[in-house]
Formats: structure tokens, sequence, C-alpha cells
């Protein structure tokens, strides 16, 4: 069966992949032997207990094999979740999934005060529905982004027959994401990726509104920055996806200060609509990244004591727990991770930031290539077609993976970003309709 089949009845083909995909995924982690290089997990309570027997093994092993999904971050996220943050440390991660997972849990298991194996649970299956839900938000992003006229690889037009696949394909892949595990373990990828997704689709219906729909066009924009808003607080990349939104603002400013000094009059109400929207949903999006670092200035710089002085970063121009504990405890920074010692951490994150660039290229170029009188920052700033949303901050997260943060998570984070997903599915197709046609 060829790949473009799975265009007809989508939902179910690509539900009866998941599934699949997921069993095969499961099976693997249950069947590895022993507990592998990380063996931090083995020493976590991961099975329901009486308080009086996790004090007489405190330092058993737990051979369970809900461990087999909790390793490295995940038990940061899981131990967060039951008991709050504790160390400075904890605060290189954000508070989106840790207070999902809490809050998830608490409802599903009927506990105010939850287990840790039954954070796990719920992490698990979080993870699980969130990669389903966000293969379905790739597929209408695929969608909408291939209702706009294209160019294939080689230049010439694909028909609406041949284009009405890549949707399907895009999903396909998807759920095939090089993240693998990490998208059904208690991790922030799954959760970020959801939330990015639909906070993109919405923006993307946005962009599509017609100029009579000024009012929706702008609920849209801002419903977008405040779904955009939460992705951030579980992933700081997600700060990433305001740069649309901080470019077509700049661009509306621009044309409302020129209609005020060379017009003399103002911009209409759908502008300055348009522009308000833009603003509040940017200012959403940064709070998504500065309001969960409140709690953590209080308690490390307001409530300090003469036994525990502010801590460095407190006096900071930006007082941010969170970019002092990137820093200080997980070496992120810029080319701190070129080492020799990483070399094979950069040869295996390499075809992922390869595809993550050259795609991002290829939108970005295919965008400028555009006829028209405007020039080419304006055609950035004022694309509609949705293809600058989506290539510029995936662009960007590829050069930033590659200069300043551990290469090797760009595997796992690109999930959250549809792009590549959907530039991949349009080669595939294109490709297969270009041999077609050869026959």
């Amino acid at each position: 069966m060829s790949l473009l089949d799975i265009d007809r009845t989508p939902l179910r083909r690509l539900t009866a992949v998941f599934v699949a995909w997921k069993l095969v995924i499961a099976l693997i982690a249950i069947a590895a032997p022993g507990p592998g290089y990380d063996t931090s997990s083995t020493f976590l309570h991961l099975s329901p207990r009486s308080v009086s027997a996790r004090l007489a093994s405190s330092t058993s092993h737990t051979p369970d094999l809900l461990a087999k999904f909790v390793r490295w971050d995940a038990i940061y996220f899981t131990q967060i979740a039951q008991r709050g943050y504790v160390f400075e440390q904890e605060w290189a991660f954000g508070v989106g999934l840790s207070t999902t997972l809490r809050w998830l849990t608490q409802r599903l298991f009927l506990n105010r005060r939850p287990e840790l194996y039954q954070i796990a649970v719920t992490g698990v299956l979080l993870s699980h529905g969130m990669h389903y839900l966000s293969t379905i938000l790739t597929y209408y992003i695929a969608s909408i982004i291939v209702g706009f006229p294209t160019k294939t690889r080689r230049g010439a037009s694909s028909a609406s027959s041949v284009q009405s696949r890549v949707p399907a394909l895009a999903a396909l892949l998807y759920i095939l994401s090089p993240a693998g595990i990490i998208l059904s373990a208690p991790y922030t990828e799954a959760l970020f990726a959801f939330r990015n997704l639909l906070g993109l689709l919405v923006y993307l219906v946005a962009l599509r509104s017609p100029p009579t729909s000024s009012t929706t066009k702008a609920l849209l924009t801002i419903i977008s920055g405040l779904i955009l808003s939460t992705a951030t607080a579980v992933r700081s990349n997600g700060i990433l996806s305001g740069m649309p939104f901080l470019l077509a603002f700049l661009a509306q400013l621009y044309h409302a200060t020129t209609s005020v000094l060379h017009n003399h009059h103002l911009p209409p109400t759908s502008a300055i609509l348009n522009l308000g929207s833009l603003l509040i949903a940017g200012l959403l999006i940064a709070a998504g990244q500065m309001l969960p670092q409140v709690p953590a200035y209080r308690q490390f710089c307001i409530s300090s004591s003469s036994s525990s002085p502010p801590r460095p970063w407190c006096s900071y121009t930006i007082p941010s727990i969170f970019t002092f504990a990137q820093s200080e405890y997980w070496n992120v920074g810029l080319f701190n991770y070129w080492t020799a010692g990483n070399i094979p951490l950069f040869a295996l994150a390499a075809p992922a930031i390869t595809l993550l660039a050259y795609s991002s290229y290829s939108g970005l170029q295919q965008v400028l290539s555009r006829r028209s009188n405007i020039s080419r920052i304006a055609l950035v700033c004022n694309d509609t077609s949705g293809i600058v949303t989506l290539a510029l901050p995936q662009l960007v997260l590829a050069i930033a993976a590659l200069f300043a943060f551990h290469v090797q998570i760009i595997t796992r984070i690109a999930s959250g970003y549809p792009w590549w997903y959907i530039w991949v599915a349009k080669w595939i197709v294109d490709d297969e309709e270009e041999k077609r046609q050869n026959k």
C-alpha cells in the first residue's frame, strides 16, 4: 500500500496506526531487560503502599513496569507534581506539566494528596492522549496550509487532488515522531505540542478570517495568544511562537503610524482591533514565561533570611530563576555544549536539525519569492498563508539547539512544531506524483 493511501478515511486509519505504534513502543519498553543505564527510577515508589511500608523499604528497588516510563526528567516532573518545587535547580522546568499532572491526578484518583505512582499513571495517560490529539491538530493545520498555492520541489504546480493527500500523510509522520517513547512518558513534550499546535491552529484560522470579520479575527488572535501562553508555561521554547505575532504587530504599527503622520487620520477600526489583539496576544505569551516564576522570586528573594541570603539571580536586571537554573545547573548557554565529548550527541541531532532548518528555509523562501510591490521584510511580516507562522519559530529553534542548549533534545521538542512534518509530507506526495506522471 502506498503511503498516499492514508488519505482515505484518514481519521480511522490514523487512529489505527497510532494505536499500533503506541503498542510497539510500549512492548519495546516493557521487554527491555533490566533497568537500563539510568537506574534512578528504581528508587522511586511507583506502587501503592502504606506509609509504614514505605518507611520500611525506603531503599528498595521497584521493579514494576511503570518505572519503564519514568526516567530522566520524568522523575523531576512526577516528584514536583507530588510535593511542589523544593530545590532551586527544579525551577529549570516549567510549571505547566507539574500543575496539570497534579490537578488531573487529584480528580482521576479522587485523592487530594496523590501518590507518586498515581501521578506517573496520569502522566502516561496524558502523554498518550496529547500525542493523539496533536496528530489530529497536525492534520487540520496541514489542511489549512495546503489550501494556499504552493510549489513542488521542481517548481510545478500540484493539483488539488494531490495536495489533499498532504494533511493525512503529515499526521502519519507526526505519529512516527523521532521523539519516540518521550511522547508516551510523563514528559513535557506531548502536552506542550498539543497546546502549541492548538494555539497555532487558532491563529491560522484568525489569519484566514475575511476582512469583514475584524472582531472575530481579533478575538481568535487573543485566544491563540492565551493558548500559546499555557504552552510556554510547559516549555520555555513556546515563547518562539510569539515571533509571528511580534512581526505582525510591528507591521501593523508601522501602517498605523504612517496613516496618522502622512494621511492625518486614524486607521480604520479593523486595523486598530488587529493591532490591539496582536499586542494582547503577545503579552499573554510573554506572561506564560514570566508569571510562573513569581513564586520562586518570593521564595528565594523576598522571603530570604540572614541564614539564607537572596540568591545571585535576585539582583539581575531580569530576575529569572529559570535562566539562572538552566545555566548554573544544566550548563545551558552559547557554545557550552560544544565539546569533543558531545560530538555523538550532535550526530544524533543532525538529521532533525537539518530537516527543521532546511524545511523552514524552504518555506520562508516560498513566501519571499512571491511577486509583490512590497519589500521582502513586509512580505514576511504581512504573510497570511501561515507559512511564516509555522516556519520562523521552527528555524529559530533549530539554530538555538545547535548553538545554545543540549542539542540532543531537538529530537524531542521538534514534536511541537508542525511545519517540517507538512514539508516532508508534501515532498513525498510531489515526488510520488512526479514518478506517476513520468511513467
